[in-house]
């Protein structure tokens, strides 16, 4: 059984947004305006080895959440501008 999280029905709004066929899915290529307009901010290199393994061009709301969750790690694992500052 999938784990539930709060934020799901917010994630899942802006998923359906991108879905433009009505078939519950994205085209992979969308992922990263996807991931973007949920507030992470990841480099197209990022964008690319995430979805590079993909077998198909469509990423159903299932396939997207653990996609996303490894970008929000990377980015909670990387330093913030100011801890480069410093």
């Amino acid at each position: 059984m999938p784990m539930l999280r709060d934020d799901t029905p917010d994630f899942r709004e802006a998923f359906s947004l991108f879905d433009d066929r009505g078939d519950d899915k994205i085209s992979k290529h969308l992922f990263g305006e996807v991931v973007r307009a949920l507030g992470l901010n990841p480099t197209e290199g990022q964008i690319k080895s995430t979805t590079q393994n993909l077998k198909t061009d469509r990423i159903s709301f299932e396939e997207f959440l653990p996609l996303y969750d490894s970008l929000a790690k990377k980015k909670d694992n990387s330093m913030s501008e100011e801890e480069l500052i410093e």
